[in-house]
């Protein structure tokens, strides 16, 4: 991470950890903005540059309350090019909701069938449950619910029931033991069952 982009993330949203571990502040990304939004508008960029989610997120903050630069939505679509992980994510939840185009629900499903760490596979997972429904994002959560990794099943089956439109979580659904137990049979039994639904 460049220096410049590094010490203004610090300066704005605060310890990278509680970042991390909290999500980061947009509100005060806004607020820094206001002050002086030539040179947030700079960072935001570097930020971008260095595949930051954190800017992803900023831009797509400034979009909603319409400040971000005018042309937020060509930055957001060069950078998917080489974008991948959270990254690539962030970058297709703007942008969908910028554009409105369902084509970034795709960007998100790649990522979940991707090879990449758990953590990301399930930020995927989670960000295809706020997403239209498409073939591909179906595909991709139910082929999740096959993942060796019992927290990507978990937030693969939630992201199913809610493009469902069921509210419920899977903890507290029939089908949990059978989620979270050690039977791949199983798991592709109620992966078919959650599909079945969202076709319903």
């Amino acid at each position: 991470m460049s220096d410049v982009w590094h010490e203004f993330r610090r300066e704005v949203f605060g310890d990278p950890y509680l970042v991390w571990h909290e999500g980061a502040d947009v509100d005060a990304l806004i607020a820094e903005h206001a002050r002086g939004p030539e040179r947030a508008e700079r960072m935001l960029r570097a930020g971008l540059g260095e595949h930051d989610h954190v800017a992803v997120e900023s831009l797509g903050a400034l979009a909603r309350v319409g400040r971000a630069p005018s042309d937020t939505t060509e930055l957001l679509r060069s950078a998917m090019s080489s974008a991948d992980g959270v990254f690539r994510v962030r970058l297709a939840q703007v942008l969908y909701e910028l554009t409105g185009d369902t084509e970034h629900v795709s960007e998100v499903a790649a990522v979940l069938e991707g090879d990449g760490h758990w953590g990301e596979r399930i930020d995927a997972a989670m960000a295809l449950a706020t997403l239209p429904v498409t073939p591909r994002s179906v595909a991709a959560l139910h082929s999740g619910m096959l993942d060796q990794e019992y927290l990507v099943r978990y937030h693969c089956a939630n992201g199913l029931l809610r493009l469902a439109g069921k509210r419920t979580d899977i903890a507290n659904h029939k089908d949990f033991q059978r989620v979270s137990g050690e039977d791949p049979a199983q798991w592709r039994a109620v992966a078919d069952e959650l599909r079945t639904a969202v076709g319903r």
